[in-house]
């Protein structure tokens, strides 16, 4: 985990940063599709998978996922009525995990894949909504939150760029991804289970292996810890002070209010 918050008497919106920093520095996969066809891919294949899409979280991730969830959730500091916008809510787990968190928060969630909001709770607020181009004044959130989202975008840098965009100053920016973690002995064994078990459990559970050959090959090829902090910097984002993991805020001095958290799990097992 990390944290980090901004000047709100200094920050201007970030000019518009590459699209390649959405992948980090290994050779890509065959099985990743290009920056082009990104948006297309991962609509119609998170269309697919929606069914069993939060089982196959679950079985993944060993349970964890749930654990992960509630971190996100619990790391909020928000007043009564506060507004939380969850960035591709999918069938909704991490708007609901806000919800029970903080009861008094008024929790919306957007996604572009219809099929996965289909499978959300009913009484969830949600919308049809691009990433990269949220429905939102500037400003309108208290504390902007996604999990399992910013690998799958075509350009990282312009989605968070977006979120801090429709965040208030001094804002919270939280995020749940899954990134390749440093060489160690155990990233072989990460490697394995993420290539040929996970693959197969897509098979067997969700009936579509390419889907679980993808999401796998997206977190190996996804930004490295520290390569997305600098993203997160450029976008006008800070860690917060004295705080080696956490939140990340949009606007304020080093001592103001609000926060911010970047949750990353890392193949090599390290990680919050």
């Amino acid at each position: 985990m990390f944290a980090r918050q901004v000047d709100p008497h200094t920050y201007h919106r970030p000019a518009r940063l590459r699209a390649i920093e959405c992948y980090g520095p290994t050779v890509m996969s065959s099985v990743l599709p290009s920056v082009a066809d990104k948006p297309r891919y991962v609509a119609a294949m998170f269309g697919r998978i929606a069914p069993r899409y939060d089982l196959m979280n679950t079985l993944m991730t060993g349970g964890q996922d749930s654990r992960w969830r509630r971190i996100v959730a619990d790391s909020l500091v928000l007043g009564d009525q506060a507004q939380v916008l969850d960035v591709g809510t999918g069938t909704g787990k991490l708007a609901q995990a806000v919800r029970r968190a903080k009861p008094r928060a008024r929790v919306t969630g957007v996604d572009f894949t219809l099929p996965m909001l289909r499978q959300a709770p009913s009484d969830l607020l949600f919308a049809g909504a691009d990433a990269l181009k949220l429905p939102f004044a500037d400003g309108q959130f208290d504390a902007v939150v996604s999990g399992f989202v910013m690998r799958n975008l075509a350009d990282v840098p312009a989605g968070l760029a977006e979120q801090a965009r429709v965040l208030r100053p001094g804002g919270q920016l939280v995020i749940m991804e899954t990134t390749p973690g440093p060489p160690n002995l155990l990233r072989p064994l990460f490697r394995l289970y993420f290539r040929r078990i996970v693959p197969l459990l897509g098979q067997l559970i969700a009936g579509d292996e390419s889907a679980y050959t993808y999401l796998p090959e997206s977190t190996l090829a996804f930004l490295e810890p520290d390569r997305l902090a600098a993203v997160l910097r450029e976008a006008g984002l800070r860690r917060r002070t004295g705080a080696a993991a956490g939140p990340w805020q949009r606007g304020g001095h080093l001592g103001a209010q609000g926060c911010g958290l970047a949750v990353s799990r890392q193949l090599s097992g390290d990680g919050c």
